[in-house]
């Protein structure tokens, strides 16, 4: 008898661990839809601030560099930032 008890125990144990680690999955679920959903917002931002940025490099590296030869970094990193912001 002793042994039925221990082995039901057991099971026990494990029915508890088990619904422990469904719990923690649901958590996880949530956390991972709010991560998910910051990403989209930090990509959002990341874009706009990179359209800043090359509407503001545009405009003085044309005044810059007026004689059209581009051979300044700043136009690579134009180039950049446009594949960025497409």
């Amino acid at each position: 008898m002793s042994t039925d008890k221990t082995i039901v125990e057991k099971y026990k144990e494990l029915l508890k661990t088990y619904q422990e680690i469904v719990e923690n999955l649901k958590k996880m679920n949530k956390i991972n839809r709010g991560i998910i959903e910051n990403y989209e917002k930090v990509v959002e931002t990341y874009k706009n601030v990179c359209k800043c940025a090359l509407a503001d490099l545009e405009g003085v590296m044309s005044e810059f560099e007026s004689s059209g030869e581009r051979t300044h970094s700043a136009w690579k990193t134009i180039e950049e930032l446009k594949e960025v912001v497409k």
